[in-house]
C-alpha cells in the first residue's frame, strides 16, 4: 500500500525496503490514496485505486508491471503528452480540460515517458504501442489534383513542354505519358516540370497521380494536348496497355498498384515478365530470370506467429509487410516491407482492421496493433 505524496529518490527507497533494487517484485501493490509522483521538475499522479506487480521511477520514465486483471493509472494535471511502450495488455489516453490520463489494463510492462514539452489535445485519446495521444491514422488521399500541358493550351507544335501540376496535401508525385505509369518512378512533389510528349504528331496525355507523406495516393488524373507540325505521324498515341499487363505499375482500370504476381526473379518488381518495366524500380524487365511463381491469392507467406506493435523489427514484421502490401494501394499504400513496424506499418495494419470490422476507430484497445483477433484474421486469410 502506496500514500500520499511521494518524491522520486523517496518512492524508490520506500520500495526498496521492502524488494530493493528500486522497483516492486514480491506482492502486489496498491495504492488506496492518490500517490503523486515527481519526474525532473514534473509533478504527476498515481490514481487511487491504481495496481501493479512492480514499479521503477527514473529521472525521466516510470516503469510498471501490470498483473492481469488489474489496472494501473497515471496522471498529468499539466495535461502533458504521456508517451508509452508496452507488450501486451492495453493502453489508453484520455485528455480533457484539466488532465492527461493514461490507463494501463495488464498484463503489461509499460514504459512511460512524460513529454513536458507537449501537451495532449482536448478529447484526443489513443492506444498505446510505441506512443499515444498520437491522432488518428491519416487515410486521406491529396485532394484538389490535377494536371494541364503548357498552361491548358489545345494544341502545341512541340513534343517538349512544361506542366503545371496541383495537389493539395501532397509530398510526392509520379508522372507518365502511359495510364500504367510503366517506367514511371515517384519523384517529390512540385508545381511545375519540363516534361517530353511521346513522339510523333497526334493527341497526347500526360497521366500523374500524387501522394501524402503517411503513403496516401490520389486517383490518376490527366491533361491532353494535340501535338501538330513535327514532321511525323503516330496514327495511334497514348494507347495504354489495359489493366496490369504489359509493364504497367498501376492498373489502368482500378488504378490499384499491380502485385498480379509475386515471383522469385533476378530482376525485382518484374515478376514472370522479360518484357515491360519494373513496378519497384521502373528498371526494364528485358533479361529477367523468373524462376518460379505463384499468385497472390494463394502464395505462401506462412502463418504470422506473434503480436506486433510500433517499434518491432524480425522475420515476423517482413511477413506482416509483404501480407499489407498484397492487400491492395487501398491497404498499404507505401508497399514497403523492411521488417521494421513503424508508421507506415501501423497506419497499414489500421486500415486492415477497420475494412474486417477488428477496430471502430483510433480509441479501440488493439488500434494499429497486431493483436490475437488480427493475427488470427490476417492468418485466415493468407493461408
Amino acid at each position: 500500500m502506496i500514500k500520499n505524496k511521494l518524491k522520486i529518490g523517496f518512492l524508490i527507497v520506500t520500495l526498496s525496503i521492502f524488494i530493493g533494487s528500486g522497483s516492486a517484485m514480491a506482492a502486489d501493490i496498491t495504492w488506496n490514496a492518490a500517490t503523486s509522483v515527481t519526474i525532473g521538475s514534473d509533478t504527476y499522479s498515481i490514481s487511487s485505486g491504481s495496481e501493479a506487480t512492480s514499479i521503477a521511477v527514473g529521472s525521466s520514465t516510470v516503469v510498471v508491471v501490470v498483473p492481469t486483471s488489474s489496472t494501473f493509472t497515471f496522471v498529468s494535471s499539466d495535461k502533458y503528452v504521456l508517451a508509452n511502450v508496452h507488450d501486451t495488455g492495453d493502453v489508453s489516453t484520455v485528455c480533457n480540460a484539466s488532465t492527461n490520463t493514461m490507463t494501463v489494463t495488464g498484463p503489461t510492462t509499460v514504459t512511460i515517458t512524460p513529454n513536458s514539452g507537449s501537451t495532449c489535445t482536448l478529447n484526443s485519446g489513443g492506444v498505446g504501442g510505441g506512443s499515444s495521444n498520437l491522432p488518428p491514422a491519416d487515410t486521406t488521399p491529396p485532394s484538389n489534383t490535377s494536371v494541364s500541358i503548357s498552361a491548358g493550351a489545345t494544341t502545341t507544335s512541340t513534343l517538349s513542354v512544361s506542366l503545371t501540376l496541383g495537389a493539395t496535401d501532397a509530398t510526392q508525385m509520379i508522372i507518365s505519358n502511359d495510364a500504367g505509369f510503366a517506367g514511371a518512378s515517384w519523384e517529390t512533389y512540385a508545381t511545375t516540370k519540363s516534361w517530353t510528349l511521346t513522339s510523333g504528331d497526334g493527341i497526347k496525355t500526360v497521366y500523374a497521380r500524387f501522394k501524402d507523406a503517411a503513403g496516401n495516393m490520389s486517383v490518376a488524373t490527366s491533361d491532353t494536348i494535340t501535338v501538330s507540325g513535327t514532321g511525323t505521324t503516330e496514327p495511334v498515341s497514348n494507347v495504354p496497355t489495359g489493366g496490369c499487363s504489359g509493364g504497367n505499375m498501376y492498373n489502368t482500370s482500378t488504378g490499384a498498384l499491380c502485385t498480379n504476381t509475386i515471383v522469385q526473379a533476378a530482376i525485382d518488381g518484374c515478376g514472370n515478365r522479360t518484357t515491360g518495366f519494373s513496378v519497384i524500380s521502373g528498371k526494364s524487365c528485358v533479361g529477367n530470370i523468373v524462376s518460379g511463381s505463384v499468385s497472390n491469392s494463394s502464395y505462401a507467406m506462412g502463418k504470422i506467429n506473434a503480436q506486433m506493435q510500433m517499434g518491432a523489427k524480425n522475420a515476423e514484421v517482413t511477413k506482416l509487410q509483404t501480407f499489407l502490401k498484397a492487400q491492395g494501394v487501398e491497404i498499404y499504400p507505401a508497399g514497403l516491407v523492411t521488417g521494421y513496424f513503424g508508421g507506415l506499418t501501423k497506419a497499414a495494419v489500421a486500415k486492415f482492421q477497420l475494412k474486417y470490422g477488428l477496430v471502430v476507430n483510433a480509441s479501440t484497445p488493439g488500434y494499429g496493433r497486431v493483436g490475437p483477433k488480427t493475427m488470427a484474421k490476417i492468418n485466415e486469410l493468407a493461408n
